[in-house]
């Protein structure tokens, strides 16, 4: 029931259904106790509260705006081995040579800390004129791998309907995306019957949901 409230709160405020369900994977994972940042916020994420981890000792970064922290992600203000658990959330493809920052992350994570985000696919430019890349689940594994990372997991979120959706994204009239969203999630759950869920979101990802330990 949550699932469907959550779904339809999300639909309200006009999220595409892939950062519905990015949210829902965030919430589902349990992670390390101490210091957390996440990259690319503004005081205040719409999926800060997705999180479960000590809120008193999460915090932004970003190069501009209003983080708690001003900082290059690919120069972190960090001692190696000082934090738990960092966030990258559609911010990876915006960057000119994405290994950098990871094995920035890696560097600053303890022993035993969590790198978690998600990368876009099938998913209209955005960001102009700084959205760069769009990454295979190949290459992020390589990417994650080469930085040191050996505990990946990485999960295609998507299917051929719920790429059709968050392409179209209407703007307007809550009630139009509404219905929208729900026949094309219907009609992904359908073709999964005569396809593997698997197929399906392997072949026609909205993105990658990620987590790597360290």
């Amino acid at each position: 029931m949550n699932k469907i409230v959550n779904f339809i709160l999300g639909i309200k405020q006009k999220y595409t259904i892939h950062r519905i369900l990015m949210g829902q994977k965030l919430s589902d994972f349990q992670f390390a106790d101490g210091l957390t940042i996440d990259v690319g916020g503004e005081i205040k994420s719409s999926y800060e509260d997705l999180w479960k981890t000590d809120k008193k000792s999460f915090y932004y970064i970003d190069i501009s705006g209003t983080p708690n922290i001003l900082a290059d992600i690919n120069s972190l203000p960090f001692k190696n081995k000082s934090l738990s658990n960092f966030g990258s959330f559609n911010i990876l493809e915006l960057i000119q040579n994405p290994g950098a920052p990871i094995q920035e992350i890696f560097q600053v994570l303890r022993n035993d800390g969590f790198f978690v985000g998600y990368v876009p696919f099938l998913y209209p430019i955005h960001n102009q004129p700084t959205d760069y890349w769009r990454f295979s689940k190949a290459t992020l594994f390589d990417l994650l791998n080469n930085a040191g990372f050996k505990d990946i997991y990485i999960e295609a979120i998507g299917g051929r309907f719920i790429v059709f959706y968050d392409v179209i994204l209407p703007k307007k009239l809550f009630l139009l995306r509404l219905i929208l969203s729900s026949i094309c999630l219907l009609l992904n759950k359908l073709y999964e019957k005569f396809h593997s869920a698997e197929y399906n979101r392997e072949m026609y990802p909205s993105g990658y949901f990620f987590i790597a330990k360290k």
